[in-house]
């Protein structure tokens, strides 16, 4: 079952320990607060049992944006979708660039929900005057990245808020984290958007007021990783306003700008530089149909140029171990891996007839797929590798409808659907820093703008007090 993947825990006891005055939140010992966002606190604990070390992540389920906008579950609904999210990844194989959910702790009659993850020991990314990062450094980070995100792609989940403060690092690993927001392709709720300065120019373009239906796809985590990309390489967001009217034009209007001054005397650094700008300018396309894509990104000539022969083609096959059984992984090409997906109608043909003297006690092999909706709206269990045993579609029937092979190249068959509503959250620490509550600023100042709050469905609609005291 998929509740055993990552187990929920209904009772919490919050202890104090008298003589060494450490807290003690079920086994867990907290030693201290490395966090402080939006959604709450984030602390490092230590597994009283095994001596291991996580990271506790404290949601309040009651948001003070869930109060003002008369909506209970707005909050809660986030939670849950992250807690959900991360099921299915962890649903067969911990992907290594993805940050572990160990269990949930979710006592009822607390206001507060505790999610343990692994622990990263150097924490997320840095990005201005005091982070310089090589090109060495950059290729590391952005292909581990890469990985992660080509995993959750080929899960059907589209990540929507990538940048900085949610990619990890553990020793040499990097991981994607922070789920609260994502989604999958069958099921996308716009409520919220993501972080204003890593939105992709066709997020900016939402609002209440656009009756616009088209649905956003996996482009958009490439435009946030480009952006992300360039912060770490410049030091600085490319694509500023004072306001998130202003950062909006920027970002739908204005073409990215290099900075001039970065560029290396030394040949080979310099083609090093070359390489990295063409691949951002590439990611940051206005256009999601003209934008690179991930398959795209790891054949670039920064990507590909950063490897040793071998470590490329490792590279290059290392998440077949995460997205197919073995018995796809040993199939050298396409016509073979849908030779073992799909049973050819003449085989079928050939084993109803021999069958046939016991085909009034047994089901019919269905030839075509069943209905999406119907796929959907089942409840979220545990997902079956794909083999040539449980799939009995007829690639020559696939082939006749376009629309339904492209359904099964986008690798949309090993998802289902759960309910993923989300709102962009708050924190309801009395002890955070009002000034800044609310908006996402440099930790070290390193940036003197304010970028704007996280987009919940309209970044343009106004409300006085008198709307939401109903006068």
């Amino acid at each position: 079952m998929v509740d055993d993947i990552i187990p929920t825990v209904t009772e919490v006891n919050l202890t104090k320990d008298i003589p060494t005055s450490f807290k003690f939140l079920n086994h867990y010992k907290l030693i201290s607060k490395i966090g402080n966002g939006h959604d709450g606190k984030v602390y490092l604990a230590e597994n009283k049992f095994t001596g291991d070390k996580v990271a506790i992540k404290e949601i309040t389920k009651l948001s003070k944006i869930s109060i003002l906008n008369k909506n209970p579950n707005l909050q809660i609904n986030k939670i849950y979708n992250e807690i959900n999210i991360m099921k299915l990844i962890q649903n067969d194989k911990i992907h290594p660039n993805i940050t572990k959910l160990h269990e949930v702790l979710d006592d009822r009659t607390f206001n507060k929900i505790f999610l343990v993850f692994e622990y990263c020991n150097k924490y997320d990314l840095k990005f201005g005057a005091s982070y310089p990062y090589t090109f060495g450094q950059l290729h590391h980070i952005l292909t581990q990245i890469l990985l992660g995100l080509e995993f959750i792609h080929g899960l059907g989940i589209i990540h929507r808020d990538i940048k900085p403060s949610n990619i990890l690092r553990n020793n040499n690993e990097v991981k994607v984290t922070d789920f609260g927001i994502s989604c999958t392709k069958f099921n996308q709720n716009l409520s919220s958007l993501g972080t204003p300065a890593f939105m992709a120019p066709e997020l900016c373009t939402f609002s209440n007021e656009s009756n616009n239906e088209e649905e956003i796809g996996t482009e958009i985590d490439i435009w946030s990783l480009g952006v992300t990309l360039f912060c770490l390489r410049y030091g600085r967001l490319p694509f500023r306003g004072n306001n998130e009217y202003e950062l909006f034009n920027e970002i739908i209007y204005n073409d990215v700008k290099f900075d001039q001054s970065t560029i290396p005397n030394d040949n080979d650094e310099n083609e090093k530089h070359n390489e990295l700008e063409d691949l951002m300018s590439k990611m940051l396309i206005k256009n999601p149909k003209k934008r690179i894509t991930l398959s795209e990104m790891k054949t670039h000539g920064f990507i590909k140029n950063g490897f040793a022969s071998n470590d490329y083609k490792n590279f290059m096959k290392f998440n077949e171990l995460y997205l197919f059984n073995d018995e796809l992984k040993r199939s050298n090409s396409i016509p073979q891996k849908f030779k073992k997906l799909f049973v050819r109608r003449k085989s079928i043909s050939s084993a109803s007839m021999t069958t046939s003297t016991s085909a009034a006690i047994s089901p019919t092999i269905p030839l075509s797929r069943p209905p999406l909706e119907n796929t959907l709206s089942q409840p979220l269990i545990k997902q079956n590798k794909l083999s040539s045993s449980s799939n009995s579609l007829n690639l020559n029937s696939l082939l006749r409808s376009k629309k339904e092979v492209s359904n099964y190249l986008d690798d949309t068959t090993l998802f289902q659907n759960f309910d993923s509503d989300s709102d962009s959250g708050s924190s309801t620490d009395d002890d955070a820093n009002s000034d800044n509550e609310g908006f996402y600023n440099d930790k070290d100042n390193s940036l003197s703008f304010r970028i704007g709050p996280k987009r919940t469905q309209s970044g343009f609609n106004v409300k006085t007090v008198n709307d939401y005291l109903d006068i």
